[in-house]
Parts: C-alpha cells; structure tokens; sequence
C-alpha cells in the first residue's frame, strides 16, 4: 500500500490452514502424473532444457529486440474479464462487497514501426470499461469508480536502436527489469507495479513501464545497462472505498490522505547496472537512487490529522545477483542494502513524525525443470530495518519480515492447457514457511481454443494476517475468468 500508517488491525478469526494444504495436494497430483507416463518420457526432461533457456533469457533481457520485416504493424488483444467474490463482506469504508466484483472489456492495441535496419518505434495503448458498478446496488466511493470502472493508459511508447556496434539507446515508456526472481521482488524496483487487485496476476504482468533515457553498452560477456529516469510513477494500490483499502488514522477511521508525487523531469532520478553473462552463470552488479514507491505521512504544519499527505522520498540502493545452473536446477541469489528509506513513526503520545533507515534484503530462489512439461519453483526473501524503534512498531513495521513464494506450472495436451498454482506467504516473525503476516494462495488455468483465441479460469484465496493488505482483504476470496482474443 502506499503507507502503513495505523493499519487497521483485526483478529485473525480463520486462520484458514486448508489452502496451504490445497496446494501441496495439487502438487502432488500433478507430479504423480508424470508418473504414469513411460520412463523415457520422465528421463528425457533432463535431456531437455528448453524451458531453462527460455528462463534465463526472460531473467536477462537486453535491448537488442528484433526488427521486423514489416515497415509497420498493429497487433492487439480484446479481452472480457468476470470475478466473483465468494464471501459476502464490506470495506472498512462499510461499501458492500457481495456476488459480482468485475465484468471488464479490455482492449490493447500495440502499433510498431520500423524506421530503418536498425531503429523502431513502439506504442501500446490500454482501454477498459467495467460494467460491474453499474450493476451493482452499492454505494461505491469516488475514487474507486474513477479508479476501476474506466481506463485509458499508454503502455509502452519508446523509439529504440543502435547507436554504434556497442551501444544501444532506447528513448520512452519502457519496462526495465532488473535480479533474476520471477515472484518476490529485491533488485527489481524501478518498475512501479498495479496492485488494484493484489495477487491475482503475475510480477510480469503487473510493471508499469516507465518515461526513460537508456543506454546499454556491450563489451565480451558483459551489459552495461545507465538509465535516466524523467517520468515519477508509483505502484496504482487500492483506492479509498475499495475492499482492499486498508489505511486509517489512529482512531481507526479510514482515511484517504492526498499522496504528493514529485514533478516529472524536474526530479530526474538514476541507476545503473553492470551484468555478466556467463557459459552456465549470469551476474549483475546494480546501484540506484529513486523515490520510495512507499509513500511516509508528512503531517508537519498540518492543522488537523486529515490535513497531513504523502510524500516519496529519495533512496540509495546498492545490490547484486547471481543466478546458476546445475542439471536441471537453477538457482537464484539477490541482496541489496537501501540507504536513507523514510518511514512514519507514531510516537506515544505525539503526532505521526518520520524516521530515516537503512534496510537489508535478500532473496535465494530455486526453479526445477527436471520434469517434462512442469516447472517448480521457490523463494524465499527476508528484509530488516536497521536501527528499528517503537515508534515503527507502532505505525505498523517489524525489525524482520519475509516472504516466502511456492510456484507450480505444468502444461498439458501439446502445452495447450497450462495449470498454475502459486502461495506467497507473509510474516513479521523471520520465520520462513509461516503466514502471520498473511498469505494469498491462488489456482489457475489457461486453455488455448485455437486462432488467437484463449480462456482462462481461477480462485484466489486470502488469509488473514497483520500486514498490509491481508488485515483487511482475509474476506475477498474470489472467483475469475476471462476469454481473450489476440490479433
């Protein structure tokens, strides 16, 4: 969320075990399945890496994006999405959220142009219209209206090419993926993410690209990756009135404090990153100086509680990762060291103030490809706040939390249908398989009916936790699906 000022806190009434046991079922029926197949079969997944290849290179990307032989060309997708929430509830705004929570068109459209051999331009736009709100009988605030009910955003919009053998220059709205792990996130922080619905979709799927100047130059195994940031977005997380909302004043009313963002290319922020691509290993070296994504409460000179906003402030970050390959394995390393991160404190007896922290994260993660047509994968990630005080304990930090993140895939019928099933738990203890914090657990399938054409179908399920969003969100169990069709 955009601050943890006086989260609202509840009782964990059901701390629901089942689902962590659902998932172990599952995977273990779809492992078991491999079983039944001939042993060639089983065996020959460790003869064939092409998922691992595809893994790393979707792990390391580069600028060097193939140019078309088209001059230009317009793709897209047009998509109906349906939810439905299985629990009947109400936000700490007390809207009511019962039966159908979305019922969405969606149309992407993606124009690309080649200027010559070795320079294109690209321009992604994206349309929605929720019809869910309209047929709802419920009072909806404002900002959830404006927030989920219609959309226009442009995507990507770059212009990208050579400039030399050496150097490439990417100019625009852009992703820039940075670490290696594919669920939890340590290096990868200049992304800002969509959190309008937490966890029902993917890191990959969630970046909100970015306004940038790119530069990234090529020498023997390495990438030199410098980056100019002129455009000052941040994570879209649940608006006031949403079911998701979860930020109060410290009487426990729930409050929508103005966030304070600050003024593109006026406040130009950087990073850089050296990596290293290795025969069975890969290596990146990155440093950075950006906004918080996390906002922190500035109530100096405000007259009342409600008259206190959000502002980001700037950060230092210093990290590396690595990643290794064994057999079939594949391992994953992250840590980085945040210097100057500003967080709100509530002292005892005295007004929100600020505190200034350095913190400590780090990731392992493992993927295995052994078996055919499946993928497994875990990661564990732990961050601490250095110098930690009463005054963060009561504004809703803990000296050490972490999240651990267990994903399962398999495909089936010739990679036709593809069944996912992913936990990720929170704590606030340092433990490592716990859920005190909260946990989401979510099953879902992809079907490919054929000429662009696919559906898909899930349920997500929250457990009831003390951090953010789980505090307020163990209610919003939900059903989704969707039918896409891409051109």
């Amino acid at each position: 969320m955009a601050a943890s000022i006086r989260p609202r806190t509840m009782a964990r009434s059901r701390r629901r075990i089942w689902p962590k046991y659902l998932l172990i079922g599952l995977a273990v029926t779809c492992l078991s399945t491999v079983h039944a197949q001939d042993m060639d079969d089983v065996m020959g997944g460790f003869d064939d890496l092409d998922e691992y290849s595809e893994a790393v290179n979707e792990a390391t990307p580069t600028t060097n994006d193939p140019i078309g032989d088209k001059a230009w060309a317009l793709s897209g997708s047009l998509s109906a999405a349906i939810g439905y929430n299985l629990v009947n509830h109400r936000s700490i705004t007390n809207t009511d959220y019962a039966g159908l929570s979305k019922l969405r068109t969606r149309l992407n459209l993606s124009l690309d142009g080649k200027l010559s051999e070795h320079w294109r331009v690209s321009l992604n736009s994206i349309a929605w219209h929720d019809f869910a709100y309209a047929l709802q009988n419920s009072d909806y605030s404002a900002q959830v209206l404006s927030t989920y009910e219609n959309e226009f955003d442009i995507g990507d919009a770059y212009i990208q090419g050579r400039l030399s053998d050496s150097w490439d220059l990417k100019l625009g709205r852009q992703v820039i993926v940075w670490g290696f792990a594919d669920n939890l996130r340590v290096l990868d922080v200049i992304d800002p993410l969509d959190n309008l619905e937490p966890g029902l979709a993917d890191v990959e799927d969630l970046r909100r690209p970015i306004g940038a100047l790119r530069l990234d130059h090529f020498f023997g195994p390495w990438q030199l990756n410098l980056v100019a940031i002129t455009e000052q977005r941040f994570s879209r997380n649940p608006p006031f009135g949403s079911d998701y909302y979860p930020v109060t004043d410290p009487a426990g009313n729930a409050v929508d404090y103005r966030d304070i963002k600050p003024r593109d290319f006026d406040n130009t922020t950087g990073a850089a990153a050296l990596i290293g691509h290795f025969s069975g290993w890969d290596l990146s070296f990155n440093a950075a100086t950006l906004y918080q994504d996390q906002a922190h409460l500035d109530a100096s000179g405000a007259a009342s509680q409600q008259a206190a906003v959000l502002r980001h402030s700037r950060y230092q970050l210093l990290g590396f990762g690595v990643q290794v390959s064994r057999g079939s394995f594949l391992f994953k390393q992250e840590a980085a060291m945040l210097n100057n991160v500003r967080l709100t404190t509530i002292p005892a007896m005295a007004p929100p103030a600020t505190q200034d922290t350095r913190q400590y994260h780090a990731l392992l993660g493992m993927e295995y490809f052994g078996l055919r047509n499946s993928s497994l994968s875990i990661e564990l990630a732990a961050r601490k706040i250095q110098h930690f005080s009463d005054d963060l304990a009561r504004s809703g930090y803990r000296r050490v939390s972490s999240e651990t993140a267990l994903r399962l895939s398999r495909d089936f019928f010739n990679e036709q249908l593809r069944l996912h099933a992913i936990a990720v738990l929170f704590n606030q203890d340092g433990k490592i398989w716990d859920s005190s914090g909260g946990a989401i657990y979510r099953i879902s399938a992809e079907y490919e009916l054929g000429s662009g054409l696919t559906t898909g179908a899930g349920v997500a399920i929250y457990q009831a936790g003390d951090q953010v969003p789980f505090n307020v969100a163990h209610d919003n169990d939900r059903l989704f699906g969707d039918l896409t069709w891409a051109f």
